[in-house]
């Protein structure tokens, strides 16, 4: 195991960059990225390889952008990162897990000091995995198509590029019509029944269930909507809200249903952005999780490409994770073409499942 401190600091700066420091927005500008090698897609060719186990990179970066912080999250695969646009004890101390820092307090007796001591040692150890998919744990993945209106945004959108389909074409399409298509398709209003729709098939089997949401960050507005339309108790945190209000959310999610919890109208379903995702545990409460739209990245773009399917599978992580108990269902929402034709979302769920790129983008050893 190869343990990397200050794993958010550049490890070679040339004279322009002496200025930089771990603050930098540079996406380059960072241990993790040069020692990994992560623009190779080949796992072979990168100058760090782990033969059993998987790397500990660690570091409590301060970063100004919530962004980096998930992206290092994800490229350290079996390790915890701490760190957030706020100072990360807040999130501790609310979360509960503030027994790992009062290790270095004084205690009143021996008996406070050795159950803080287990604790903290405990602590350590769901660390090293926080980041990871628990290939363990079983796990199934099912596809729930959206169909789009024949006079819907994508649609219209795809009209007015005589060269791009529904379906464009990854290596001809360029980054802007690119990043245009896929910001239609992830806000696109179709997708609201196709997730009323699973979580009714979900309570239906499973009337106790919680349900987890991922979305996109450009389509968490259009994603709430469709939530809020439920009629059930739900919860959506949003990007920049409060530290404190969302380390609750994630705390009473986690508890297992109860049919009393359901009657007292506790939230069945949250919704969580992608890149608010690092870190958190919910595998006690809920083993459903419904991506609301896949992240998409230009396709030209190794690095992105790569670091898009590794926040996928830590999305997917927070419930497939040591300590669960049920098997974890994965539902994908598929917009699909008024007449059923593969669209973006085919292309980029197809990408996003590709166990190669995930392999790469995790970093984990077999």
């Amino acid at each position: 195991r190869v343990i990397i401190d200050e794993c958010q600091e550049p490890l070679c700066m040339g004279s322009d960059d002496a200025d930089e420091s771990a603050m930098s927005s540079k996406r380059s500008s960072c241990a993790v990225r040069e020692l990994l090698g992560i623009a190779h897609p080949d796992v072979a060719s990168r100058p760090l390889l782990a033969q059993r186990g998987v790397f500990g990179l660690t570091g409590t970066p301060l970063l100004s952008s919530p962004a980096r912080i998930t992206e290092l999250a994800s490229l350290c695969a079996g390790t915890y990162v701490t760190g957030a646009s706020n100072h990360w004890r807040t999130v501790e101390r609310a979360s509960g897990r503030d027994l790992f820092l009062r290790y270095h307090d004084a205690v009143p007796s021996r008996l406070y000091s050795a159950e803080t001591v287990r604790a903290a040692q405990d602590f350590v150890r769901a660390a090293t995995r926080r980041n990871v998919v628990e290939e363990s744990v079983p796990s199934s993945t099912v596809l729930v198509p959206a169909r789009l209106k024949q006079d819907s945004e994508y649609a219209a959108l795809c009209a007015t590029y005589p060269s791009v389909p529904l379906c464009p074409d990854a290596d001809a399409c360029d980054d802007a019509k690119w990043n245009r298509l896929a910001l239609a398709a992830a806000t696109a209003a179709e997708r609201g029944a196709a997730l009323k729709a699973c979580v009714q098939r979900i309570h239906d089997a499973e009337p106790l269930a919680k349900v987890l949401v991922f979305a996109p960050t450009d389509g968490i507005e259009a994603a709430a909507s469709a939530v809020a339309g439920l009629g059930l108790p739900t919860d959506v945190a949003r990007p920049g809200e409060g530290q404190e209000r969302a380390a609750e959310l994630v705390l009473e999610f986690d508890e297992p249903p109860t049919e009393l919890s359901v009657a007292q109208r506790k939230c069945r379903v949250l919704l969580l952005a992608y890149d608010d995702g690092a870190g958190l545990n919910l595998q006690h409460g809920c083993h459903h999780v419904i991506l609301y739209a896949p992240l998409s990245s230009p396709p030209k773009d190794g690095e992105r490409v790569i670091a898009a399917v590794g926040k996928e599978q830590q999305s997917i992580g927070r419930v497939r994770r040591a300590g669960q108990s049920s098997h974890v269902t994965i539902h994908r929402i598929v917009l699909e073409g008024p007449g059923g034709e593969r669209t973006l979302d085919g292309l980029l769920h197809e990408r996003n499942m590709d166990e190669a790129l995930i392999k790469s983008a995790t970093n984990t050893a077999e």
